[in-house]
């Protein structure tokens, strides 16, 4: 763990400990840093899932047809 000082802004580091349920600003900045972590690692996965439901839904043959033709075409 590294040791760093930083400015807070003591108003939201009082709504945080609150919400965070934490008493100390140590334990309410690494509480924090917990939650936008798995906050990020959750909005990942919902793409991850929005991305494997758009492949399922992808007819590629249709698109290798087109692919195909459109070489073709081109020839």
């Amino acid at each position: 763990m590294s040791r760093t000082i930083i400015d807070v802004n003591d108003e939201m580091l009082a709504r945080a400990q609150r919400a965070l349920r934490t008493s100390t600003k140590r334990d309410t900045v690494n509480s924090a840093l917990e939650v936008a972590a798995a906050v990020d690692a959750d909005r990942r996965a919902r793409l991850l899932d929005s991305f494997r439901d758009l492949l399922d839904r992808l007819d590629v043959k249709s698109l290798e047809q087109d692919e195909a033709a459109h070489a073709g075409v081109q020839a």
